[in-house]
């Protein structure tokens, strides 16, 4: 099983803003830096959740189908497309009616759909390509405990702390994202 992105986020959960009044920072100065620990605590917060927070479209490969296909990631909003490669090595699209999508679950699953199979698939690597868009939506929508947990990994990141502050932050930050892990891949 593997996953490539196909269209980026196009926010980052926390402003520059934001994080700055987080920190403190009144001055430009570290605008480039913080911007870049935006970037880099949002990555982090995303692996310790195996979430993706902004609304951003993946592929997801697999060798072969399975009854439930569960999908990585959390937050389905839709499934753009499910293809396989058929008997001859050709790619193939399924039509939808023969999966249901669910996305009232976490995670979202593509499951087989009633009275219907799944075709034959060709015996290769990644033979599978499910194709979806996960995510909160907007950087409105994702929940702040996540907000608050970017921030403070910033500050750990940004800052000269005291070992039992650094510490404290942490198990902190922790705290605020173990509610939203998916443990399913993690």
């Amino acid at each position: 099983m593997s996953q490539t992105l196909v269209t980026a986020p196009t926010a980052k959960p926390v402003t520059l803003s934001e994080v700055k009044k987080h920190l403190r920072v009144t001055a430009n100065d570290d605008d480039k830096l913080i911007n870049s620990l935006i970037t880099a605590a949002t990555e982090l917060a995303e692996i310790y959740t195996w979430r993706r927070f902004i609304t951003q479209t993946w592929d997801y490969f697999l060798n072969d189908f399975d009854y439930v296909n569960t999908l990585p990631y959390g937050q389905l909003q839709s499934v753009t497309s499910v293809k396989y490669y058929d008997s001859s090595n050709a790619q193939q699209t399924i039509a939808n009616t023969v999966y249901d999508v669910v996305t009232d679950s976490d995670p979202g699953r593509v499951n087989l759909a009633y009275s219907q199979t799944w075709p034959y698939v060709y015996d290769r690597e990644n033979a599978v390509e499910i194709r979806f868009v996960c995510g909160y939506g907007a950087a409105s929508a994702v929940p702040e405990p996540i907000k608050s947990a970017i921030k403070i990994k910033i500050e750990l990141l940004y800052g000269n702390l005291f070992p039992n502050e650094r510490d404290q932050l942490e198990m902190t930050y922790e705290s605020l994202l173990t509610p939203y892990r998916i443990m399913t891949f993690c």
